[in-house]
């Protein structure tokens, strides 16, 4: 494939190549913004993408090389680095400081695409008018416009190589760009044939100065320009591609794919009357024959047309006739009543020209003859006759007769008057007949064979919403017919078996009607009648569930068939678009559904409810620790299949509905019943349960074994669970001690002997550890 490649450089060159090249210098690379450095010659320059407020480091000790007319007496340490312009001018502030030696910098702004040939685009300040010095700022100036996107160099050198601080301030313009997003459209030929000079272009966003062109992935063009030229070779399909950019941003790449190929030559076949002639693009073709031409086209391909004519002579019949004296001869719609030669015109079926000559020669003659015609059957048919009959003259004759428009011809004798002679097979048009006697007398007559207007039919189609039955399988399709042309009255034969022009009561399907005239003429057609789908409904039944009896629900979840909208009456109630019926009671449901050509559907099911429990019965009860209290609970008359305490540890059956409780502390218990069908129902029993923390010590007692006294122990209510019981005599020594002893219980009771001796009288003191029911302890003495 051979590439064409015309690439134009709005402000620098024009040239041609070949194939794409890369001769062009790349774009400076941006800078490492954590280590700015500038560089001695312009080709190893970064680029800083927003150099306003930068602040960098002359520091060289390389000569380096600067443009011949760069503002020094001697280039000393040359620096370079890379801005690009968001304005198309710039007024900049050029501060110097902390220079090694304290002369200065000298310093311009350069335009250069090559780093060879370069363009000085500002004031410089260096030379005769003096460099920038240490602490002082300069005020640079551009004085061509600028490019914006277009990346510009800021050249220095350290006056007798001096080593400086500078900063780069913006005042007015920018060297800011807005980030560049989408390549807009290439534009362009979007097919053309091979070996033709195409171009195409893309409209430049602002800050966009390079555009990357690539054809099916290969880098071709120019990268300056924002147009490309193609001229390829080869047939196929390619994908030409364009990315704009700049030196810091690049938008997102557009394509368009370009088909190359030629065009197909088009044959043109026609047929054209022996009078007219063909014309295309200004030539004229009047003979039959095979013609090649070639129509140069708006993308450079040419278009190839082959032309098939075919001239179709003008049938000539020259006729010479005698007509005798007050009568006329008719050629067409023209009478001819005179002796002369006429020329006329007629059109055949194919819409030519038919030329008739006429030779008249009007006679006085006796010869009377009466004709008539009968016409075709049908249109188009070639049964029509013409019946003509020598009432006067002398026989016999002889005739001749010719179609005018057919060219049809023939002859005959008539021996007598009055003996009729039929022409049969005869299509729709003119006659001549030509009768002449033996002595030279002779009569004309011209008529015409007149043929039906063709059988039509139109048939109107019974409409349900679009549908010509209103259900499926439904009988009540119609079909009405009306017939025109032929000749009335109309038969009618339909496959059915029905004989009328309306049918009705007929399902869907294909039916054939033949419809004959009264001359047997014949025209079928066929008539489809459609009906839609069955009406189909997915309709879900839903007992009522735990929550109450009245949550039972109907939906109709899915809908096939029919013709929408679809209305639903539940249990006979008025028509509604609802599909769903909520808060259902058990019993037996309905369902109707209605489409809209008022098809139905019906559906019926029985909704069951469940045994839902009910508890009741008092719920706060109120009791002393160590007391037992029935519990008075009732359901209502279900069978319960769990009956279930959240803490049975206290009450005298786990699953007993009306237990006895004998609570340790106040607090509530739950109550769950469940029935068969797994309802269930809970009540919250509450407990207030009062402590007393009753007990009660003797203040003396005397064992002296009367059966009166004899004991000494602690007597406690139903609370207490065990008592540990310590005697101490008036010195502090235990006499009596004993653990977990009961309440009221006299076998663990202090008989008043120590050590198998009897205590002597006198005061002693006790210590009782009293532990009760519900866990708690407390300890007492006297």
């Amino acid at each position: 494939m051979r590439l064409l490649l015309l690439l134009f450089i709005p402000f620098l060159f024009l040239f041609v190549l070949l194939v794409a090249t890369g001769s062009l210098r790349a774009q400076p690379q941006v800078c490492n913004m954590d280590s700015v450095a500038m560089t001695p010659i312009c080709q190893d320059a970064c680029i800083i993408c927003d150099i306003d407020g930068f602040s960098g480091r002359h520091e060289s000790r390389v000569v380096g090389s600067l443009p011949s007319d760069f503002c020094t007496f001697t280039v000393h340490n040359a620096q370079w680095i890379a801005f690009q312009a968001g304005s198309t001018f710039l007024r900049i502030e050029i501060t110097v400081s902390n220079c090694t030696i304290g002369n200065g910098l000298e310093l311009a702004l350069y335009e250069s695409t090559d780093c060879t040939n370069f363009r000085m685009i500002s004031n410089c300040r260096g030379g005769v008018t003096g460099p920038v010095r240490p602490g002082t700022s300069a005020i640079i100036e551009t004085n061509l416009p600028l490019v914006i996107g277009q990346y510009y160099y800021l050249a220095m050198d350290g006056v007798r190589a001096d080593n400086c601080d500078w900063s780069f301030r913006v005042l007015q313009g920018s060297t800011e760009l807005a980030p560049l997003s989408l390549t807009a459209p290439i534009e362009g030929p979007d097919r053309f044939c091979p070996g033709t000079l195409q171009r195409f272009t893309t409209e430049p966003e602002t800050g966009a100065v390079f555009f990357d062109w690539t054809l099916d992935g290969q880098s071709i063009g120019d990268h300056r320009t924002p147009f490309v030229d193609l001229e390829l070779n080869e047939i196929g399909t390619y994908d030409l591609c364009v990315t704009a950019k700049n030196a810091c941003d690049q938008a997102l790449p557009t394509c368009k794919r370009i088909v190359v190929d030629t065009i197909p030559a088009t044959e043109v076949i026609d047929v054209f009357c022996g009078e007219d002639c063909y014309e295309l693009d200004g030539n004229t073709y009047c003979e039959t024959g095979v013609y090649r031409y070639t129509i140069p086209l708006d993308n450079g391909c040419d278009s190839t047309v082959i032309l098939n004519l075919t001239r179709l002579e003008t049938p000539v019949n020259d006729l010479m006739l005698n007509i005798c004296q007050g009568d006329t001869l008719w050629v067409g719609d023209t009478p001819l009543v005179a002796t002369g030669q006429y020329t006329h015109t007629l059109q055949t079926a194919l819409q030519c020209d038919s030329i008739v000559n006429v030779d008249l020669n009007v006679i006085v003659c006796n010869i009377q003859t009466t004709f008539r015609t009968t016409s075709t059957t049908c249109a188009g048919y070639t049964d029509g006759t013409l019946s003509f009959t020598v009432e006067d003259g002398t026989p016999p004759f002889t005739f001749t007769w010719q179609h005018l428009q057919t060219g049809q011809a023939g002859s005959g004798n008539i021996p007598d008057l009055h003996r009729s002679t039929t022409l049969t097979d005869l299509p729709p048009g003119d006659i001549v007949v030509e009768l002449a006697d033996g002595f030279g007398n002779a009569d004309v007559l011209l008529a015409r064979v007149m043929q039906p207007l063709p059988l039509v039919l139109a048939g109107q189609l019974s409409n349900y919403n679009g549908f010509n039955t209103s259900c499926f399988q439904s009988t009540d399709g119609r079909i009405n017919v009306l017939a025109e042309g032929g000749s009335p009255p109309y038969s009618y034969r339909w496959s059915s078996g029905d004989t009328s022009a309306v049918v009705a009561e007929l399902p869907a399907g294909i039916y054939q009607l033949t419809l004959s005239d009264a001359l047997g003429c014949i025209i079928e057609q066929d008539f489809l009648l459609t009906a839609p789908q069955p009406l189909q409904a997915d309709v879900q039944f839903f007992d009522p569930n735990c929550e109450g009896l009245t949550t039972g629900r109907v939906e109709v979840q899915m809908i096939t068939g029919g013709v929408a909208p679809f209305l639903t009456a539940l249990n006979e109630a008025s028509f509604s678009e609802q599909l769903s019926y909520q808060g259902l009671p058990p019993g037996t449901y309905e369902l109707l559904l209605e489409d809209a050509n008022a098809c139905t559907l019906r559906q019926r099911d029985t909704l069951v409810a469940p045994t839902i429990p009910v508890l009741s019965g008092e719920t706060i009860y109120r009791t002393r620790l160590g007391c037992e209290i029935p519990l008075e609970l009732a359901v209502n008359t279900i069978p319960l299949q769990h009956i279930q305490w959240r803490d049975p540890s206290y009450l005298s059956c786990a699953d007993c509905l009306s237990p006895r409780a004998r609570p340790l502390r106040s607090g509530d218990n739950l109550l769950t019943v469940t029935s068969y069908d797994g309802c269930a129902d809970s009540l919250l029993i509450a407990f207030d349960v009062e402590t007393l923390r009753a007990f009660y010590a003797p203040n003396a007692f005397s064992p002296n074994r009367d059966g009166i006294n004899d004991e000494f122990y602690l007597v406690g209510s139903k609370e207490v669970a065990s008592i540990d019981l310590t005697i101490f005599d008036r010195w502090g020594c235990i006499v009596f001690q004993a653990r977990n002893m009961a309440p009221q219980d006299r076998a663990q009771a202090w008989d008043g002997t120590t050590k198998g001796q009897t205590a002597a009288s006198g005061v002693y003191a006790w210590v009782a550890e009293i532990r009760f029911i519900d866990g708690d302890t407390q300890v007492h003495s006297g």
